[in-house]
């Protein structure tokens, strides 16, 4: 019996480290947005709804709005991809994974769209 070594090559293959540090990186963007909201909101900051309208139209609200928009679609897609792989079939597999990254990017979009037309 022959029992030689079989090299494999891994550089094709995903190991999933890049997905992980994703995730880990997006999770911290969507700390830092929703961190300093909880800290306004909870120190009395933030009471009234023109309270809230003044900070979110000012340029750190605006920033902050936008690290949690990067944030929420980095980590949602990895998540419904993970999510699409283990459940869906494969056949259709390219074409959720396709359908729910054009989702994410409209949702992007129109949440980025909604923050910079507050002035």
């Amino acid at each position: 019996m022959d029992r030689s070594i079989v090299m494999v090559n891994t550089t094709a293959k995903k190991t999933g480290l890049k997905d992980w540090w994703i995730q880990r990186i997006s999770a911290s963007c969507i700390s830092l947005f929703v961190l300093p909201m909880l800290v306004l909101w909870l120190g009395g900051w933030l009471n009234q709804a023109s309270d809230w309208y003044a900070f979110l139209a000012s340029v750190p609200g605006k920033a902050l709005t936008l690290l949690g928009i990067i944030g929420f679609l980095l980590h949602a897609r990895i998540g419904l991809w993970v999510v699409i792989t283990d459940y869906a079939p494969k056949r259709f597999q390219g074409l959720a994974i396709g359908l729910m990254t054009l989702y994410l990017l409209a949702v992007v979009f129109w949440a980025v769209y909604l923050v910079w037309i507050i002035s």
